[in-house]
């Protein structure tokens, strides 16, 4: 079961350091083509059991630097967002989320731009944050995105406060946490990666000798061999 809002960073190794200097790409995105809805992404600090964590794929062919991370999520405007908390997974055997590989929390609002009031009381904004968060390893992780929040609302009843606005642009492969039962959300989540690309390095290539050094290495060769023969016959 996963409670939805309705409104009408040796396996792959991620750590934190300084961004190069190159111009900023996108690495991945999933617009936002499903506006109105989001699934509850939040962690409620005074009831766990109104917590639950979202997570989707994203690939990446080259080794980055993850600069920042946009999103659109939705937020009940009576209920504070203390901030933001990040993850990033590795892929396990399943094709899931597996091994935790980075984890930071951005404190307040995270930059959160209203887009248009959905219901009353509920808004659909953006956010973004800043990172530095160096993939050494191209290949498929794991995002997830979770809000902070005092008050979690009541997710047994399938209503939260902070939601992560999904949308179905690509795999569907999304996954739900929620009471320690993890389920496959059939849909994607909306959020961009922007980062630097790290040059591809090419190996440098042995240089093969020309056929006249093989025949001055060879004779060379013969000559410090008759010089040991001849040392050793003078004893």
């Amino acid at each position: 079961m996963h409670a939805f809002l309705r409104v009408s960073f040796v396996a792959a190794m991620l750590t934190a350091s300084a961004a190069p200097s190159f111009a900023d790409v996108t690495l991945w995105s999933n617009p936002n083509n499903n506006p109105f809805f989001s699934y509850a992404s939040q962690q409620d600090v005074n009831n766990s059991a109104n917590s639950e964590a979202l997570y989707d794929n994203f690939t990446l062919t080259q080794a980055a630097t993850i600069t920042s991370i946009q999103w659109t999520g939705t937020r009940t405007n009576s209920v504070p967002l203390n901030g933001i908390e990040f993850y990033i997974y590795s892929n396990s055997a399943q094709n899931d989320p597996g091994t935790l590989l980075y984890a930071a929390f951005s404190p307040g609002g995270n930059n959160e731009t209203f887009l248009f009031q959905a219901v009353s009381g509920v808004n659909e904004n953006t956010y973004s944050a800043n990172t530095n968060i160096d993939v050494v390893t191209p290949g498929q992780y794991w995002l997830s995105i979770v809000g902070v929040v005092p008050d979690g609302g009541d997710l047994a009843d399938g209503f939260g406060t902070y939601g992560w606005a999904y949308t179905f642009t690509g795999d569907s492969k999304g996954y739900s946490d929620y009471l320690g039962v993890r389920t496959q959300t059939n849909t994607d989540f909306t959020f961009t990666l922007n980062g630097t690309l790290d040059p591809v390095v090419t190996p440098p290539t042995a240089t093969t000798p020309e056929p006249s050094s093989l025949v001055l290495m060879g004779s060379g060769v013969l000559s410090m061999a008759g010089m040991v023969r001849r040392r050793l016959a003078r004893r």
